[in-house]
């Protein structure tokens, strides 16, 4: 094993670990010497032996020089069975450490060994060594510890400038208040406590704002609030992302010393874009933002009107868009220079969506130039025709 804990980035020797073990565990430990340029550390790591155990098991515990490891394969076997337990390494070095067991009665060629490991953290020695009993009584539970209520339902109706939010469970199949398990250590035959309700600008995957938390107000957990199955997200802009998620959330369990479980935030996760139904034509087709200003950070929004597309994380040029609004659900949009030159044309049918993005480029894929646009939006079911324009600076 090598750990090596603290800042990597640190202008001069980051390698300043103490190297510890604790035989009762079966656990090797590294641990950051507080100081030096790579600062302090919140915690050691630990590695701990889960099993197989065995009392006649002959153990060791080794630590060595970066230069001194062992490098073929029969060093490394004689190493292993050598049985020393070295004493604690306290002056600080590069924790390459050898934790070693054995040997394994009645093993055949061939035969299959599971052997189980944990990477051990903590706050501090102490802590780690808190988390190393725990895992003790996880190990007597085969592992099995309490889990998050189901997912719960979250139906989402879009309106102008504002969404509706509902969860109100719909069949008790499916229903986190109902939900029973058989692994928790204080028996609840109700550990449901609670929904929270979040909000994101930024994607699907958050960050994420808590609009609210809703949990039973029958004791003494949390705010009390009563459960409460309905949110109307006011204020905000059409046509844009905005994204929610909803989890259920139970109690904590203080037999098995386990904390409360929540649902997954992502897994429940939903895109929702505000706005008005499309118009029967054209007749309000308009281009936002008029006019579009290239030295505004549009990506610095909240939310942001620009942002990157796929698996991006930065904006890039080719992100800058505007967007033509209150488009019927059929029809052809064409963009000209001033001088009567066709640049692009957009083609719109959409039943549930007004509106059409456009990434300021020209039907070949060219940026467009600052200057003044003409378009004309056209209803391909009535041949209907409105004309209008916008301006570009970059």
């Amino acid at each position: 094993m090598h750990s090596e804990i603290g800042t990597i980035n640190a202008s001069d020797n980051f390698i300043d670990e103490h190297t510890l073990y604790f035989p009762r565990h079966h656990m090797a430990v590294a641990e950051d010497e507080p100081g030096h340029n790579d600062g302090n550390a919140i915690g050691p790591i630990g590695y701990k032996v889960m099993s197989p155990l065995d009392s006649t098991f002959k153990w060791t515990f080794k630590y060595y020089e970066h230069e001194n490891l062992p490098n073929r394969d029969t060093d490394w076997y004689r190493e292993m069975t050598r049985g020393l337990i070295m004493i604690d390494r306290l002056d600080p070095a590069r924790a390459h450490i050898m934790l070693a067991f054995g040997p394994i009665p009645q093993l055949e060629v061939g035969d299959t060994l599971q052997v189980v490991m944990a990477e051990v953290l903590g706050y501090g020695l102490q802590g780690l060594l808190n988390n190393a009993e725990y895992l003790d009584f996880l190990k007597s539970k085969d592992f099995r510890v309490p889990s998050p209520p189901p997912r719960p339902g979250l139906r989402i109706t879009t309106y102008n400038h504002e969404v509706q939010l509902e969860w109100h469970p719909v069949d008790a199949a499916h229903n986190p208040e109902l939900y029973q398990d058989p692994y928790r250590g204080d028996g609840s035959t109700q550990p449901f406590e609670g929904y929270r309700l979040y909000k994101s600008t930024k994607s699907v995957n958050g960050p994420w704002t808590l609009l609210g938390e809703y949990d039973l107000a029958d004791n003494d957990l949390g705010f009390n609030t009563g459960l409460h199955y309905e949110y109307r997200d006011t204020g905000l802009l059409n046509n844009v992302e905005y994204y929610y998620t909803l989890t259920a959330y139970s109690k904590p369990d203080p037999v098995a010393n386990f904390p409360s479980q929540e649902t997954s935030m992502t897994t429940n996760a939903q895109t929702v874009v505000p706005g008005t139904a499309p118009p029967e034509t054209v007749g309000e087709v308009a281009v936002v933002p008029n006019p579009y200003r290239g030295d505004i950070a549009y990506n610095s929004y909240n939310p942001p009107w620009e942002k990157p597309q796929g698996s991006r994380t930065h904006w890039m040029e080719q992100d800058r868009h505007v967007q033509f609004i209150n488009l019927p659900y059929d029809c052809e949009i064409k963009i000209y220079t001033l001088a009567g030159d066709l640049v692009n044309i957009i083609y719109h049918t959409d039943a549930d969506r007004g509106y059409e993005d456009w990434n300021l480029t020209s039907a070949i894929g060219q940026a467009i130039a600052s200057g003044i646009y003409l378009f004309t939006a056209e209803d391909t079911r009535s041949g209907k025709v409105q004309v209008g324009k916008f301006v570009i600076i970059k």
